[in-house]
């Protein structure tokens, strides 16, 4: 699953909802590749997304959501280290240095979605428990836990729970928590033609 990658291209009707756009997806990769899964409750350990004593230290989005179409080179605007450009209402994840540093620059983030990111360094499914609902702008800097890193390095800076501390308000607290987990039972190598 990891080393073939395919292009998908498919006509969505412009009235299409978020919801009935998964389900022409699901009934697309069902039919193409003759995927076959099912749900299973499992209980996990996980952790949730609370807001940290002290409160939280994000700022709030403002306006509308920025043009993100991409600006011309010498328009795009340096992370706060001058490392590499961050355009404009996008959200980029940049890991530098061997995978000791990560970098998150995010604008117009929800907690939702930022749960959701952190998952894969923390090591298992992180879920928003901060009662926060709006969007917001921050950087989140740390060093991955090598044994979540692609490549095992030593860290030269601070552990994910604790820059989520300093720098945002926020931490990760641990809970067993009953998920529903999506079971691959068949899937073909090659999807079928139009």
């Amino acid at each position: 699953m990891d080393t073939l990658q395919f292009d998908v291209v498919a006509k969505v009707p412009p009235d299409a909802t978020k919801d009935q756009f998964n389900r022409m997806l699901q009934r697309l990769l069902a039919e193409r590749f003759k995927l076959a899964l099912h749900h299973e409750p499992k209980e996990l350990d996980t952790f949730d997304l609370v807001i940290a004593k002290g409160g939280p230290k994000l700022k709030e989005s403002v306006g509308d959501a920025p043009d993100i179409d991409p600006p011309a080179p010498e328009l795009l605007v340096k992370d706060k280290d001058g490392r590499y450009p961050v355009r404009p209402g996008s959200i980029v994840f940049q890991s530098v240095n061997g995978g000791t540093v990560a970098d998150l620059n995010a604008v117009r983030e929800t907690m939702w979605s930022l749960a959701g990111r952190l998952a894969p360094y923390a090591g298992r499914p992180v879920f928003d428990a901060t009662g926060l609902k709006g969007e917001y702008d921050f950087t989140l800097s740390w060093s991955p836990d090598p044994a979540t890193a692609a490549e095992a390095a030593a860290p030269t800076g601070p552990s994910i729970q604790s820059a989520l501390q300093t720098q945002l308000g926020l931490k990760l607290e641990p809970r067993k928590r009953k998920v529903d987990i999506l079971i691959l039972d068949h899937a073909e190598k090659t999807p079928t033609e139009n």
